[in-house]
């Protein structure tokens, strides 16, 4: 296991690595005791989940960490992928003062996240597909989480060029075929991107190989 730069993380405004592998989904939640509101939060949280094949309490735990520094003013947050909404109020805990937008192409689900997400005054439910949103709404944003239909994770990818510098983009499911729970698409996609040098500065691996990862956009860098 590695990890950087945890001490007090969600307090921190500037970027942090984080690398934890290998851990069990027990460890995993071991790791987060010790930062603030975590355990409160995902408590909160806890009967939006859905079913087994969702996100992780644990990884919620981690995208409420990684949510933490964009918590203010002015500040916005981009889901692609709302599903019935458990990720998102993970967000919207995480950054109260910032406005999530979560983005599910399902007009079905998006009601019924709507619905369990009614007291999360902060979240905005859009029936849209991520790359149509793409050319519709031109505003920066301080952190996009990836979770939509991973067959297409390649056009949710020029999402990077709307991040503010310091901004973090975190993709769900990386994970490899070999993996518990694979997703080849989004590991591929990932790997291409370290294929060019470019390091994982987020990668959260649990010891059946179900992952996320992500990257902070740095002074200049384009996709």
């Amino acid at each position: 296991m590695e990890a950087g730069a945890l001490n007090n993380a969600p307090a921190r405004k500037e970027c942090m690595e984080l690398k934890l592998k290998g851990l069990t989904e027990t460890e995993m939640l071991q790791q987060q005791s010790p930062l603030t509101g975590v355990r409160l939060a995902l408590e909160q949280i806890r009967p939006l989940r859905y079913h087994k094949g969702s996100v992780k309490e644990y990884q919620a735990g981690w995208i409420y960490v990684l949510a933490r520094p964009y918590n203010l003013q002015g500040a916005n947050i981009l889901e692609i992928g709302t599903l019935l909404g458990y990720s998102a109020a993970a967000l919207a805990l995480a950054a109260p003062q910032a406005q999530v937008v979560t983005l599910n192409p399902t007009s079905v689900e998006a009601e019924i996240a709507r619905k369990r997400l009614a007291s999360y005054k902060n979240v905005d439910i859009l029936t849209r597909f991520s790359w149509d949103y793409l050319a519709e709404d031109s505003r920066i944003w301080d952190m996009i989480f990836v979770d939509g239909d991973h067959r297409w994770v390649s056009r949710d990818m020029p999402w990077f060029n709307r991040l503010k510098v310091g901004g973090l983009m975190l993709f769900h499911d990386y994970s490899p075929a070999e993996a518990l729970s694979p997703c080849v698409p989004v590991y591929e996609a990932i790997q291409a991107v370290k294929a060019k040098g470019r390091e994982i500065d987020i990668e959260i691996v649990d010891n059946n190989g179900i992952g996320m990862a992500g990257f902070y956009r740095r002074d200049g860098e384009n996709w």
